[in-house]
């Protein structure tokens, strides 16, 4: 299956959840996700702010800030160009590239070097995730088709999984359930970048599998 005929079943997928559903489950999501070590010991999130019938994980944003970790959503300034800004609370957000919600102009830029020093966790949307096997099998992505999260990612920590030894990033991918597929015929390609993590309503799955 091409990535245009996966991008479009998963969206699919993801539209026929009702809004009651989708609420419970992204509850459960965001229960998984605050109840996590790695969240606890995590002094940034690097977090998105949902559109659509994307997983909602604002709980958690409002949640890091008042715990005082500092907190960074995505901002795109061109093509394949996304960096994270940090915010003080959802006032500082205003619509910007593809009428998304995004970090104003003079909010500050999180720095990539932090991640050498400071324990970060960046929760990550996508369309569709796939992890064959058990325990420390890495997790494929598809996204949306722009590539920001690919070349951001692989910016930062050198084409690495996240979470390796020379940095302190854990990337997570974000989804419900039905978006978790087998990697049989996942269509990847020698660009896209593995990721670590995957919580689901059903559980938190990489390294480890968190029930």
């Amino acid at each position: 299956m091409d990535k245009q005929t996966l991008r479009r079943e998963m969206k699919g997928r993801r539209s026929k959840l009702d809004p009651q559903t989708a609420l419970r489950l992204s509850e459960k999501i965001c229960s998984r996700i605050l109840a996590w070590s790695i969240y606890a010991r995590a002094d940034v999130i690097l977090g998105y702010f949902p559109t659509g019938s994307e997983a909602d994980i604002k709980a958690v944003l409002l949640a890091a800030l008042q715990q005082g970790k500092k907190v960074a959503l995505p901002k795109v300034f061109g093509q394949r160009h996304m960096e994270f800004l940090y915010i003080n609370g959802f006032n500082d957000l205003e619509k910007g590239a593809m009428n998304l919600w995004e970090p104003a102009i003079g909010c500050s830029v999180f720095d990539p070097l932090s991640i050498r020093e400071q324990q970060t966790l960046m929760l990550v949307p996508g369309l569709a995730f796939c992890q064959d096997g058990q325990g420390s099998k890495p997790i494929g992505r598809l996204g949306y088709g722009g590539g920001f999260y690919d070349t951001y990612l692989s910016r930062i920590t050198g084409g690495k999984i996240s979470g390796s030894a020379s940095c302190h990033l854990a990337a997570c991918g974000v989804a419900y359930d039905v978006q978790k597929i087998s990697c049989q015929g996942f269509p990847l390609e020698s660009h896209d970048l593995f990721i670590k993590y995957l919580v689901t309503e059903k559980s938190i799955y990489g390294q480890e599998e968190i029930r």
